[in-house]
């Protein structure tokens, strides 16, 4: 089917641009597949939630947050009906959801979205580092709500779990933003931008496509963060 064909070269043509950093392109070629998949598959296809899912992941990067939050939610529930509830995909829609609310400083629905994938993850005993993202970003949103001691709680027990990993660059980051939290929590405002400002520098000629904006946000917050910590 000439339909079905043009959706999933369009899904493929998504990841070269997503990966060349081209995301407003990848939105136009993803628009075109979720239309391919929902006529030849129908609208409650998982290949349907699959598309919105990186559909709203794109708008995400565009930092167009209202309409990544809009779309992933609407993945999620396609996902649920289409997978069942505590399929590992629900999971993954629910950090990438998490991800965008934080970003969007919707920090208690971020927590919210985050708790229920972790809820789904536990019972599957998985890689400490798989959950660890959860928690890492869980931490993160309780610290810039105010509430310390569930920050420390969540991110405690993290220590040794992110270690800098040549080669990977997600892991890196996520080892540096840790680092940046910890920081807050320790009131050590000085540390905590130095952590973040290298955070920021390392993602350069890293993946920076996928990872410079997020260790941006972490500076911006490290700066923003030390009156409100102290009121």
């Amino acid at each position: 089917d000439f339909c079905l064909s043009r959706g999933l070269g369009d899904v493929y043509k998504r990841q070269v641009y997503i990966s060349s950093g081209q995301s407003e392109e990848a939105i136009v070629v993803l628009e075109r597949a979720r239309l391919s998949f929902e006529s030849t598959l129908g609208a409650e296809h998982p290949f349907v939630a699959v598309v919105m899912g990186n559909l709203g992941t794109a708008q995400g990067k565009m930092h167009d947050y209202a309409a990544a939050i809009e779309t992933l939610s609407a993945a999620l529930a396609l996902r649920r009906t289409a997978d069942g509830p505590t399929h590992p995909g629900v999971a993954r829609t629910l950090f990438n959801l998490g991800n965008i609310q934080y970003q969007a400083g919707r920090y208690a629905e971020a927590i919210e979205s985050l708790q229920a994938g972790e809820d789904i993850l536990v019972p599957t005993d998985p890689p400490p580092r798989q959950l660890g993202r959860f928690q890492l970003l869980r931490g993160a949103s309780e610290l810039m709500l105010g509430r310390r001691e569930a920050a420390r709680e969540i991110l405690d027990p993290l220590l040794g779990v992110f270690e800098i990993a040549k080669g990977r660059a997600g892991d890196y980051g996520r080892r540096l933003r840790y680092l940046t939290a910890i920081a807050h929590l320790d009131d050590d405002l000085s540390r905590a931008r130095m952590w973040a400002q290298i955070s920021l520098e390392s993602m350069d000629g890293i993946d920076p496509y996928e990872h410079r904006f997020q260790a941006l946000l972490w500076l911006f917050d490290t700066v923003e963060l030390g009156p409100h910590m102290r009121r």
